[in-house]
């Protein structure tokens, strides 16, 4: 059962059209529309539309998070897998007590995609503050994990065709 138009969230409100439908991202939800008849089609729990953002790359979607990338149907809004961190960055105040911590849309997130493959650069937390970021290809079909591959900047081209 779908949620209705009724059940949309507060917050930012957006429309695109994609394939025939339209797509409605209402606060967490997004609604895909027959653009004909107005009939409600599916509709996925998704991010907040404000704080995010959803992108195209190669056939692959993401919502890109100021704190988080996760990938998504391009049709749908689906959530496909893990939800990686984005850079987060800690203050402390004179007692050495965190007083805050914040995130910021840049840097990791989605690369590109080819061969069914999307390559992200997510955070490694192992090997940081080494190698702070790792790319990382990802079925899109399976969601599941290709490669790691811990040199920062430079793209195994292994990842794509693996």
């Amino acid at each position: 059962m779908h949620k209705s138009i009724g059940d949309a969230g507060a917050g930012k409100h957006t429309l695109n059209r994609r394939n025939g439908a339209l797509l409605y991202w209402a606060g967490n939800t997004l609604f895909r529309i027959n653009v004909a008849s107005g009939e409600v089609l599916s509709s996925e729990d998704v991010p907040q539309n404000g704080d995010c953002s959803f992108r195209e790359s190669g056939g692959v979607c993401a919502f890109a998070c100021s704190c988080s990338v996760e990938l998504a149907a391009c049709d749908t809004g689906k959530r496909i897998g893990a939800s990686y961190p984005k850079t987060r960055i800690r203050k402390f105040a004179w007692d050495h007590e965190p007083s805050s911590s914040e995130c910021f849309d840049a840097g990791p997130g989605l690369l590109g995609a080819g061969a069914g493959v999307a390559v992200l650069e997510v955070e490694d937390t192992i090997a940081a503050p080494v190698a702070p970021h790792a790319l990382l290809g990802i079925d899109i079909v399976r969601a599941s994990r290709h490669r790691e591959h811990p040199n920062r900047g430079i793209v195994n081209t292994q990842i794509a065709a693996s």
